[in-house]
């Protein structure tokens, strides 16, 4: 009845799971607690699928795999209670799940972790036939797609490095004979690691694009106001003309002609 128990414990106990996310090369806390942890007894991380012993501690000495070797950190000298490894310089094979093995209470306890890598990329498109991208991690290419259904015919990736910036460059463009109302777009995959796109607006081709789709009626709600206004400055200007060239009241009952480079009017006998 006792191992029955203790191997529901056990089950129970390591459906325990967290999920962590790391940018490649950069630093990633894999939480582990292990409070009233058995000392005597070896405490250990694995990574799952493939099986690789990643540390392991046991009697106060620490072991980290070679390829771990220089860029894990323990805590256990400080923090008896806590079981966590720090990862630095995080690489795309680093993505995975681990696991944090250790015994409690004459219980073997696990504790699993998800670690998801991913890489940062620019996506700038083009006239709908070039693509541009930019990112750290050399590993990818550029895929086309039209209506969410990839294009089989893509075409290659031009890769090119940036020495002062340390970016990759990516170049592909697309030769279709697709007609103008098809757009198909790019996008960037990475092998190993999740992309983190960014995709950049080109603003004059934005501009052009919001002008082709505007309504008529809007554009001509724009123009209705000019139009009235210069209507209304025709209108002033004409009838201020009329009222120079039309004779007074006083002039037509005494006959006399006004005229507008006199200094005196001359009287005309009709």
């Amino acid at each position: 009845m006792r191992t029955f128990l203790g191997v529901i414990m056990v089950l129970i106990v390591s459906g325990d799971c967290e999920n962590v996310s790391s940018i490649l090369s950069g630093s990633v806390l894999l939480p582990c607690s292990c409070p009233e942890r058995e000392l005597n007894d070896p405490f250990y991380w694995q990574k799952e699928r493939p099986k690789m012993l990643v540390f392991k501690y046991r009697n106060g000495n620490s072991t980290f795999n070679d390829t771990y070797k220089g860029r894990g950190k323990i805590f256990l000298p400080e923090d008896g209670k806590n079981c966590s490894v720090l990862l630095t310089n995080v690489t795309a094979d680093d993505q995975g799940q681990y696991r944090c093995s250790f015994n409690h209470q004459g219980v073997h306890r696990k504790i699993f972790v998800n670690l998801n890598v991913y890489a940062s990329y620019s996506v700038c498109q083009k006239n709908f036939t070039e693509c541009h991208v930019k990112g750290l991690y050399r590993d990818a290419e550029i895929e086309w797609s039209l209506d969410g259904q990839p294009l089989t015919s893509s075409p290659t990736t031009d890769i090119t490095l940036d020495d002062s910036t340390g970016l990759y460059h990516f170049t592909s463009r697309l030769i279709t004979s697709l007609n103008g109302t098809s757009r198909p777009t790019c996008t960037v995959k990475a092998k190993g690691v999740t992309p983190d796109i960014n995709h950049c607006i080109h603003v004059k081709e934005a501009r052009t694009d919001t002008k082709t789709l505007l309504p008529l009626r809007y554009r001509c709600l724009k123009i209705i106001p000019i139009v009235l206004v210069l209507g209304f400055f025709l209108v002033l200007w004409h009838r201020l003309k009329f009222s120079e060239s039309k004779p007074t009241t006083r002039q037509r009952e005494t006959g006399n002609c006004y005229c507008k480079t006199g200094k005196t009017n001359s009287n005309v006998t009709i």
